[in-house]
């Protein structure tokens, strides 16, 4: 856990310069790779063949449920479209009957898949992309049952930049809400939280996140599944908060990053990794479809409710403490770079004529951004968390609230 305690003097005037440095070293830094998210990067892959098809089970009224993140990330992707091409045969071999991507992030791949996908059966579909409201939220929903849209609700957070090439602010990130009209209707929500790069881990906004979502779906009594790309893994403060505060029951435990999670209505029978392996396209390159393993799970209705695993009560004050401890930290560092910001730009004045006044200016600039605007603008969202976090009493859980 972050450390709370507030830093002075020469320890408060390293730790800025410290965060200075990062502005270099995170420009080489990637999302999260496969040593934390159960996935390799799909230049550093040996062949391996791709995993086989595991039967569908047998119980009654069962649903195969895939959620995938396809890497469908324009210009800095490799083979790109050759990939998008199999993403729905690829699909298909997996005999789904709901599919929740993430990252197809352009119309034109969304359009080849949906019409792919409603040829292998899976005929209801929506590709969360347009030039308004939606713009690049790069998520895709299908269904071999009717589909009805319910919300489409983007994420408070996530959206101002703290370093401009960690991309993620670029998207118009969120959760997309749809009732699957299923033998057993369900609410499907997809969703896909801020990556971490390197060292900046994103922690704060990925929690945020996380319990937006759960908080959005306190408004359905009915069924309900989550597909996502949680960018987190299931030991981590992100992941556990929301499986407590929506009381949500992990299909997949161990999976990795990716996740399918369910309450009220659904047992799980099973799951397992797909798409895992080298295949050929049909530009000739042999290589993974994506930097993501596929999760395939199957449930199974039930009308036996359980009570989760893991209570609210049990994250709650983790929750809490960890982003009261942030709160601190952003506070008391925004003073810090403002002063440096301002320190910087003062130099620049008086050195304009000099060749090092370009550079001191740019990072005056950044010092500047983010203790005016980016940093006033985290601690108030941290507040904002902290008050609604408080405003909910610890031994009660939200369904008991609802009465």
């Amino acid at each position: 856990m972050v450390e709370v305690a507030r830093m002075a003097g020469v320890a408060r005037v390293a730790r800025h310069l410290r965060l200075v440095c990062v502005f270099g070293l995170v420009f080489t830094a990637r999302p999260l790779g496969s040593t934390e998210a159960g996935r390799a990067h799909a230049d550093d892959l040996s062949p391996v063949a791709g995993t086989a098809t595991v039967a569908r089970p047998e119980a009654r009224g069962a649903i195969r449920v895939v959620s995938w993140n396809v890497w469908g990330v324009p210009w800095v992707t490799p083979d790109l479209d050759a990939r998008m091409a199999e993403v729905a045969p690829a699909l298909a071999e997996l005999e789904p009957d709901v599919v929740a991507l993430q990252e197809v992030w352009t119309p034109e791949h969304g359009a080849k898949i949906i019409e792919a996908l409603a040829a292998r059966g899976l005929t209801h579909a929506i590709h969360y992309h347009d030039e308004t409201e939606r713009q690049q939220a790069g998520l895709l929903v299908a269904s071999r049952w009717p589909i009805e849209e319910v919300a489409w609700l983007p994420f408070r957070t996530g959206g101002m930049p703290l370093v401009p090439w960690h991309v993620d602010y670029m998207a118009n990130k969120g959760v997309s809400l749809v009732r699957v009209h299923a033998p057993r209707p369900f609410i499907l929500a997809n969703t896909h939280l801020q990556a971490a790069y390197g060292p900046v881990r994103y922690t704060v906004t990925r929690l945020s996140q996380a319990l937006e979502l759960a908080m959005t779906l306190d408004a359905f009594d009915e069924p309900v599944v989550v597909a996502a790309d949680l960018n987190a893994h299931d030991h981590e403060l992100p992941f556990r908060a929301l499986r407590a505060r929506a009381r949500l029951e992990d299909a997949a435990p161990g999976f990795g990053i990716d996740a399918v999670l369910h309450r009220g209505g659904f047992r799980t029978l099973g799951h397992h990794r797909a798409l895992d392996g080298d295949v050929t396209l049909a530009n000739g390159a042999t290589r993974r479809l994506s930097d993501h393993d596929a999760l395939v799970v199957d449930l199974a209705p039930t009308a036996r409710v359980s009570l989760p695993a893991l209570a609210w009560s049990d994250v709650r004050g983790e929750a809490a403490a960890y982003v009261r401890s942030a709160g601190v930290l952003w506070s008391g560092d925004g003073s810090g770079l403002r002063f440096a910001g301002l320190f910087l730009l003062a130099l620049v004045v008086a050195r304009w004529r000099r060749r090092r006044a370009v550079l001191l200016g740019l990072t005056a600039a950044g010092l500047l951004y983010v203790g005016f605007f980016y940093g006033p603008n985290e601690h108030g969202e941290l507040r904002r968390m902290l008050d609604e976090i408080s405003a909910e009493r610890a031994d009660v859980e939200p369904a008991a609230r609802r009465g």
